[in-house]
């Protein structure tokens, strides 16, 4: 279920005109560098933290431009129909969920996408709570990898219980509570709601060890201080701004922060501080926040690490198949997969159609000694692992912790 926005443009010995011109959009969001990326026959325009990306397709002599909008909201539906008619290109087909695109009315675009929150509202109303309790919804899968608020609706600008999708199905004009970037302008309104979504979604609340994290701070520092510039009246997180400007070390900062607001408590916002679950293709776990993240390919094959001071989860999947190509049993390929291990235990997992099984072991890593706890989780021939690095020994306790949240969500018998 999303919103769409499809053309079609025809292209006529201009093609490298037209990746000038893409390559040429930067983000609107302040600190945030686009990530785009352009390929033989495709591109992608990666502008905003929140939004999925822009794809754009070359086939003959024309150019497929799609992009789904709703999770950013009507303002940037109608930033991105901007930016296509930039082109100067006529479209040879248009197809907008909205309307937009023909009809230039952008009331009525906020009117669409508020029917849009309606039906995300009677879809949640009633609906089973999912294991562990929490719901997620329009944030990016890579960016917050499902948070865990018991009770409630993890949504971009912060949780939602569902008195408020209650109210949604009952006639209330709630969107701009629930989307990023709910007017047209680009104004203290959207620059706060940017920063919001940075500081639910994307801080893990640590001194930042990588680029991306140290993006991460710089962008909402940067969203913060622009709303604060235009509007000083908003409700800002003035506990969270602090925070993170200790954490970015800006300290002539913090102190403006202090002067303009006061003393503040410790900061409460955001769902890295509690207990996220994330999700590597179909299998998912749970554990804390409040770790630095990376994605390596490792022989073409996605691997996931997590780590803090205490201890590094290294994330993998691993395919099994016979000599004639079947797949073989969970039962075989955990066994090929423990055939070098002298000693296992096994692990019951809530899902029963996973044969899984743990090891503990000394091993050697970045020239130390350390302990390693490994989970192996069977299914239909693929081996989902998660290897917990250590040095204290109290942390094969959280190790097993973790190990036990394992579920495959992509599974059917049939």
């Amino acid at each position: 279920m999303a919103i769409n926005l499809t053309l079609s443009f025809p292209v006529t010995g201009n093609r490298s005109q037209i990746e000038s011109y893409f390559s040429g959009v930067h983000s609107p969001v302040p600190g945030w560098k686009e990530k785009n990326t352009f390929e033989r026959d495709k591109f992608e325009l990666e502008l905003m933290p929140f939004t999925e990306p822009i794809e754009g397709s070359w086939l003959g002599n024309r150019l497929f431009v799609q992009v789904k909008t709703n999770f950013g909201g009507p303002g940037y539906h109608a930033y991105v129909v901007d930016m296509l008619d930039g082109l100067g290109i006529e479209p040879e087909v248009t197809s907008d969920d909205t309307g937009y695109y023909d009809k230039r009315d952008f009331a009525e675009l906020q009117n669409q996408m508020g029917k849009y929150l309606e039906i995300i509202a009677r879809s949640l109303i009633g609906s089973d709570i999912p294991q562990y309790g929490t719901r997620a919804m329009h944030i990016r899968a890579d960016s917050i990898r499902y948070g865990a608020a018991k009770g409630s609706v993890d949504c971009p600008l912060g949780p939602l219980d569902m008195d408020f999708f209650k109210r949604v199905t009952k006639g209330e004009r709630l969107g701009e509570q629930f989307y990023i970037w709910w007017h047209r302008e680009l104004d203290q309104r959207f620059y706060l709601s940017c920063a919001l979504y940075q500081i639910w979604c994307n801080v893990n609340w640590l001194h930042p060890e990588t680029d991306e994290e140290r993006e991460i701070l710089s962008s909402t520092l940067s969203c913060l201080a622009k709303a604060y510039e235009l509007d000083r009246s908003l409700n800002y997180p003035a506990a969270e701004w602090s925070e993170i400007a200790d954490l970015a070390n800006r300290k002539s900062l913090k102190l403006k922060i202090a002067k303009w607001f006061g003393e503040v408590g410790p900061g409460t916002l955001g769902y890295r501080r509690n207990l996220i679950i994330y999700r590597f293709s179909d299998w998912v776990f749970a554990h804390k926040g409040k770790m630095h993240f990376r994605m390596i390919k490792d022989d073409g094959y996605d691997v996931s690490f997590f780590w803090d001071e205490d201890y590094t989860i290294r994330v993998s999947l691993q395919k099994f198949f016979n000599s004639d190509g079947s797949v073989p049993s969970s039962e075989t390929a955990l066994g090929i997969k423990l055939s070098g291990s002298s000693k296992h235990e096994k692990v019951k997992l809530e899902d029963k159609n996973i044969l899984a099984a743990a090891t503990h072991e000394r091993v050697a890593a970045n020239g130390k000694n350390v302990w390693e706890s490994s989970l192996y989780a069977a299914l239909k021939g693929t081996m989902f692992m998660l290897n917990i690095q250590y040095q204290k020994p109290e942390i094969r306790a959280v190790a097993r912790e973790i190990f036990s949240t394992v579920i495959n969500v992509g599974y059917s018998k049939n």
